[in-house]
């Protein structure tokens, strides 16, 4: 969400509570970043969690992700601990969407199932499922 240099910068609570219906693509620097609602993407064209270096996305409050009819989603250099709970259906949920790519994700300490897949087509390398 925060590139170097960046006059829209927004933290990932900022981002969920104004969720938008339009491709995005979150820049995320280095570092920690805390979740306490949840992100819920539906029936965009495209969504990307992008870091260059390993970032952690620490959840809190039950916080987790929802990914649904989307055409394309990438997530690389992410750390996604503590996600998921309080009646979500997992940390990381990914239903009908057209093509996924998560490259070097780690979903850790998820509470229930860390990544839920339903109807969708993707690719998942150099992930690490730990204490889930």
């Amino acid at each position: 969400i925060t590139p170097d240099s960046c006059d829209h910068c927004l933290t990932l609570d900022e981002f969920a509570s104004n969720n938008t219906n339009e491709s995005v693509a979150l820049f995320l620097s280095p570092g920690n970043h805390t979740l306490t609602r949840n992100i819920e993407m539906v029936g965009v064209d495209q969504f990307s969690i992008l870091a260059d270096t390993s970032v952690t996305i620490q959840c809190a409050s039950n916080a987790s992700f929802l990914f649904e009819e989307i055409n394309n989603i990438e997530i690389r250099n992410t750390a996604i601990v503590s996600c998921g709970g309080g009646g979500s259906s997992g940390a990381l949920k990914v239903r009908s969407v057209k093509q996924f790519d998560f490259s070097n994700v780690t979903l850790q300490e998820s509470a229930g199932v860390s990544l839920n897949v339903q109807d969708s087509n993707g690719l998942v390398t150099g992930a690490r499922f730990i204490g889930n």
